[in-house]
This record gives structure tokens, C-alpha cells and sequence, in this order.
């Protein structure tokens, strides 16, 4: 899931799972925040399938399909990562903590608070978060999330009291109707809350009187135990009526839905037992299946998750246009302007050859695709993939805007022309590179991070994880540029007390040699070799990984991995002629149960199927990953 700031409607409810002020909550024996413990690689159980069956029952450790592992003391309310890369659960003393399913690599999540019970941990924001509900005493319960590779953080709605929301959970999708579904303790009793994430503003709703709700697969539809003590299936919309679909269960609860949604397992006082989620009108019986003897919390290991995708051309010109046909769909036949995450609205356009534009190609794309051109007139291929982004363009303000990094001597009138002949609006970014980059800076920045322009793959890491109040100033090397060392200047005289993070060893030794005022550095980050470089950014500013991009860091590859970047995206830089480096390794493996794509961007073709795989097998579970080479998205 997403996260997003989620608010019930006519009973109040506060803030779920977004949004939510950082607490420190220390725990001594927890790694640093972002390392693991086994950083040399998933230790994974053997036959683990889709539908494996994790129960914990209070005793010591859990059992995956009749098999019992091991863990630190009692487990209660384990449940498994979406893609069963690691396991979460409440241990005795009241700690959220998280293993691998072989119940190895134990961390420590939160500390156990007096007089207050953790339960009912869920994976939030595909994984990379854990929400649970907290209760103290006999107060109303709320919810609290905390990151799944940050121990020792809490992120917590900030309300002093329990605001009567409990027991999360959430659909394999975040594009249905109930992406995620909690219950709400109403003046009558226990409700049933859904909400769609995919809304600018989500807002939940009740849809039906009942407790321990569980979303399908797809999000469509909702199971949860009713009134009357018996599992019941509703449709997630207003007005839908329940279907009540075991008859006699015992004391059934903590619901979950199979894989593929035909089916719903649950506990009861004997074990675990399931029933199709689906009977004939006026059905009075509906056969159980008994899948366990063990009376615990069920949770079932979900459809494979984790891919591994290959971005290549025959040259920089191919590779850009297939790294922007994977992230973004074909417009419709007339172009409009909406706000639809996987139409891009603008482009930029960059000679191939043009090193000195790259960095600042990169620096601009701000989620649009970085396009290239070569030769006197524009590129056929390129123009194509343009006529495919953005569809027929009429006449008008609202038209799509390409941006030309570079003087004349780099990108001819002639393509300028070209694109204006097709109704594009046309902006040419000329002038030194590091003027441009100040250029574009917002004059009111969230943040600063300066970085060399000679190392490609940080400036792209940078620009990847910048958002659009951000700026990315440019060093040369070690030496301050006038326009950046003027932008810094006016930041400082205008009093604006904006975090400064240098990005690289360079950029450090350029703003501390810079003469005259200047600003405090919030954080250097900065590794011994490139590669470090880019695993400190994502672990400095990205709390939510969902993909990663492996890049080489000399060559175009660097630039057209802006096109894929995204906010929960980290550019990586690696050896396409070696295996993952130490640092890249105790990154994915921290945070595996989060990442469900790695793009490997390589025109040459040098990282082999093997090498491909060794990062892949880093990020996934114990399913395994898919592999595709340049995919096209569907719309």
C-alpha cells in the first residue's frame, strides 16, 4: 500500500497509517536502522509455495505448513511479507519484531511499552512498513506503523488516546476498491472500515457492522466475521449486502483469503479450517476443509511478487525509448491533461552524446521521460515514442511541453522545429550546466543536495529521490561554480534555514572550500567508491523502497534510469562485470520485503543472466522472481 493520509468520515476516526509524527522509540538491541544482520544473502526454507500456511498460536516459535521453526520465546499474530521474504509478529514481552521464514535474522522493531499490548501486525506500503494495533489498558485501541528496516523508528498518528481503530489489513493490490480494511469500535459495536488508496484524498467508510475484516486479493470484496459470530463475504461499496458463508463455524476469526481468492482460511477453538468464498443464493451449508489442528492466527503466503527487468537497446537512443515504454502507458488517441500516474505529460530531450547536458537531462526530468536524439534532425524512433506518450495534440495551452537540453551546435533548429510542427510545446534549456541546474532550483526549497556533475549515477540517485520542491545543485568536482555558490549565497542572506546535504566526496570538498557565508550541511552522505555513494541516498532518503534501478556509472545508462526513478525508487550504481558489492547487498537484503522490481538499464548487454539473477535472488522470498526485458505498460 501507499501510504497516503487516510481519514474516517462521520465517526472521526484519525489518521491510520500516513502522515504519522516520528517518535524516537530506541531499542539497544536492534541493528542500526537500514543493516541486517546476514547481509550475505536470503537464507530462504526449502518448498516454500504460494498458500504456505504460517500459524502462530502464543507458544514458541511458528509453523509453515506443519513444519515448526524456531523464534526468541512466544509468537503470536505472525504474518507474512507479500512476498514471504520475512515474517512479522508480536513476541511475548510486546515487541513487533520481524525474522526470515527460517526464523533467523530476529529484529527488533519496537520496544514493548508498560500497560500497553501490541497485536495484529500487518505489511503496509508493499511491504516496506508494518502497522499494528495498540491497546493500553482497557482504552480504545489505535493504530501504529512503523518501518520494517528502520528499528527502533515509530511513526505514530500522535494522539494521546485510542481512537477505536484496530485489526488492519490489506488487499495483494493497491487498485481495488478496499486496498485496505480495519475495524472501528462504533457506538454499537465493531465496524467494518474500508478504504481506496488510489484517491487523491482517501476517505474511508463504513461498509458493514462486523469485525476482523480481511480484503481479497484483488480488493473487490471483503471478509469478516458478523453479527451473528459466523464468516461473512460483502462487496466493497456502498449498499452491498452480506453473504454469509460458513454455517456452525466455531468461534471462527482472524480470517485470510487464499491466493487466487476462491477461498477463505480462519481460526477456530480446534485449528484452521477454509470454505469457498463464494455459495449459491439461499445456500444453508457450505463443507470446511480442515487445514491445521494447531488453534492459532492463519496467514497465507500470497502469489509471487518480485521481478527482475531488463532495459536494452541497440544504442542510448533504444534504451531510453524502452525504459520510457515500460513506465509509462500510451495516451489515449487525443491528448489530455489528467492526473493519471502512468501518462507523462512532458519529456526531455538530451543529445546521446552530450555529456555535459546529462547530469542536468537528469536533474530535470522530475518524473518525465528522458528522451535522445542524435544528427541534424529528430531522431524517427524518437519522434515515434513521442507520438505514442502523448497522442494526437491539438492546438492549445494545455499541450504537452518537451523540454531540449542543449544549445543549437548539440540539438539543430531543425528538431525544434519538428516538434513544434506536432503542436508540442517547446522549451530550450541552454547555457552552462551548472546555471541551468540553479535555474531550475525552487526558490523556496524543501531541501538542497549538491552533488558533482561528473558523477552521473549520484546526480541521477540524487535527482531520482528529489521531489518537486527540491533542489539539485551541481560542483564541478571538487570546485564550487559561481551560479551555485551565488544560489547558496541568496539562500543564506534570505535566512531560509534549508537542509544542505552533499551527495558524493566531491561535493563536500567543493562547498567547504567555497568562500564567503556559507550554509550548514544537515548530512554529508557521501561512501568510498560510487556504488557506496548511492546506498547511503537510499538509505538516507528513501523510507519506502519498492524498486531499485542497477545501473553502470559511466555511460548514458545512468541518464535513463531518471525515466524509471520515482520517489520509493534507489538508483544503484554496480559492476556489470562483478556481483552485487558488500554495501548493495546489505541494502536489498535489509529491505527485500519491500522491493518488488530491480531494472537492470545496460545497453552493452554486459550484466549476464547470472549477475542479473544474484540481485534479484537479494531482493525476493522464497518464490523466487519473474524476468521480462523491456516491457511495455499497459494503460
Amino acid at each position: 500500500m501507499r501510504t497516503r493520509s487516510i481519514r474516517s468520515g462521520a465517526a472521526g476516526a484519525a489518521i491510520l497509517t500516513a502522515s504519522l509524527a516520528l517518535v524516537a522509540a530506541c531499542n539497544g538491541k536492534a541493528p542500526a536502522p537500514g543493516t541486517s544482520a546476514s547481509p550475505s544473502g536470503q537464507a530462504q526454507p526449502a518448498g516454500i509455495k504460494a498458500g504456505a500456511l504460517l500459524v502462530s498460536d502464543g507458544g514458541e516459535g511458528v509453523t509453515i505448513d506443519g513444519r515448526k521453526v524456531a523464534l526468541p520465546g512466544p509468537v503470536r499474530d505472525a504474518v507474512w511479507s507479500p512476498d514471504g521474504s520475512r515474517i512479522a509478529f508480536v513476541l511475548g514481552d510486546g515487541v513487533v519484531a520481524t525474522a526470515r521464514p527460517d526464523g533467523s535474522d530476529v529484529v527488533r522493531l519496537t520496544e514493548g511499552k508498560a500497560g500497553a499490548k501490541a497485536s495484529g501486525p500487518a505489511w503496509t506500503d508493499h511491504g516496506t512498513t508494518i502497522t499494528f494495533t495498540e491497546r493500553a489498558g482497557s482504552g480504545k485501541p489505535k493504530l501504529v506503523e512503523v518501518p520494517a528496516r528502520a528499528p527502533g523508528k515509530q511513526l505514530d498518528s500522535g494522539a494521546a488516546e485510542g481512537t477505536g481503530n484496530s485489526a488492519l489489513s490489506v488487499s495483494a493490490v493497491d487498485s481495488g476498491t478496499a486496498d485496505v480494511a480495519y475495524q472501528h469500535q462504533g457506538a454499537s459495536g465493531p465496524e467494518v472500515w474500508i478504504a481506496d488508496l488510489n484517491q487523491r484524498d482517501p476517505s474511508p467508510f463504513k461498509l458493514v457492522a462486523g469485525s476482523d475484516p480481511a480484503p481479497s486479493p484483488d480488493g473487490e470484496q471483503v471478509a469478516f466475521i458478523g453479527k451473528n459470530g459466523q464468516l461473512s463475504v460483502i462487496a466493497a461499496k456502498y449498499d452491498a449486502k452480506p453473504v454469509q458463508v460458513t454455517f456452525g463455524a466455531a468461534k471462527p476469526t482472524d480470517p485470510v483469503w487464499t491466493p487466487d481468492g476462491r477461498s477463505i482460511a480462519y481460526r477456530t477453538d480446534s485449528g484452521i479450517e477454509s470454505v469457498s468464498a463464494s455459495v449459491k443464493a439461499g445456500a444453508k451449508e457450505n463443507p470446511a476443509t480442515k487445514l491445521s489442528d494447531i488453534a492459532g492466527v492463519p496467514s497465507l503466503l500470497g502469489a509471487p511478487a518480485d521481478r527482475v527487468v531488463r532495459i536494452k537497446g541497440t544504442d542510448p537512443v533504444g534504451t531510453a525509448i524502452a525504459a520510457s515504454q515500460a513506465r509509462w502507458a500510451t495516451q489515449p488517441k487525443q491528448f489530455m491533461m489528467c492526473e493519471c500516474p502512468a501518462w507523462a505529460f512532458s519529456a526531455v530531450l538530451v543529445a546521446a552524446d552530450d555529456a555535459d547536458a546529462a547530469p542536468v537531462a537528469a536533474a530535470l526530468a522530475s518524473r518525465s521521460p528522458v528522451l535522445f536524439t542524435g544528427g541534424a534532425t529528430l531522431d524517427a524512433r524518437t519522434e515515434q515514442e513521442l507520438v505514442r506518450l502523448f497522442g494526437k495534440v491539438g492546438t492549445g495551452m494545455g499541450n504537452p511541453t518537451v523540454q531540449l537540453v542543449g544549445d543549437t551546435s548539440k540539438i539543430p533548429a531543425a528538431i525544434e522545429q519538428r516538434l513544434k510542427k506536432l503542436n508540442y510545446l517547446v522549451e530550450r534549456v541552454t547555457g552552462d550546466r551548472f546555471a541551468l541546474a540553479a535555474k531550475a532550483a525552487s526558490e523556496y526549497p524543501g531541501r538542497i543536495l549538491l552533488v558533482s556533475a561528473a558523477d552521473r549515477a549520484s546526480v541521477t540517485a540524487a535527482s531520482t529521490i528529489a521531489n518537486s520542491n527540491d533542489a539539485v545543485l551541481l560542483t564541478d568536482g571538487a570546485t564550487m561554480p559561481q551560479a551555485t555558490a551565488a544560489y547558496l549565497t541568496r539562500q543564506r542572506a534570505q535566512g531560509l534555514n534549508t537542509e544542505v546535504y552533499t551527495v558524493g566526496a566531491d561535493a563536500a570538498k567543493a562547498l567547504a572550500a567555497m568562500p564567503g557565508s556559507k550554509p550548514k550541511v544537515t548530512a554529508a552522505v557521501a561512501g568510498d567508491s560510487d556504488a557506496a555513494t548511492a546506498v547511503l541516498v537510499a538509505q538516507r532518503f528513501v523510507t519506502q523502497l519498492h524498486e531499485v534501478v542497477l545501473v553502470d556509472a559511466a555511460g548514458p545508462d545512468a541518464v535513463v534510469a531518471s525515466t524509471l526513478g520515482g520517489w520509493n525508487t534507489a538508483v544503484l550504481v554496480i559492476d556489470p562485470k562483478a556481483g552485487p558489492a558488500e554495501t548493495v547487498r546489505t541494502l536489498l537484503d535489509a529491505s527485500a520485503s519491500g522491493i518488488s522490481t530491480v531494472w537492470v538499464v545496460d545497453t552493452a548487454g554486459a550484466v549476464s543472466d547470472e549477475t542479473a539473477g544474484s540481485y534479484g535472488a537479494l531482493a525476493g522470498g522464497p518464490l523466487g522472481f519473474t524476468t521480462a526485458e523491456n516491457p511495455k505498460l499497459a494503460a
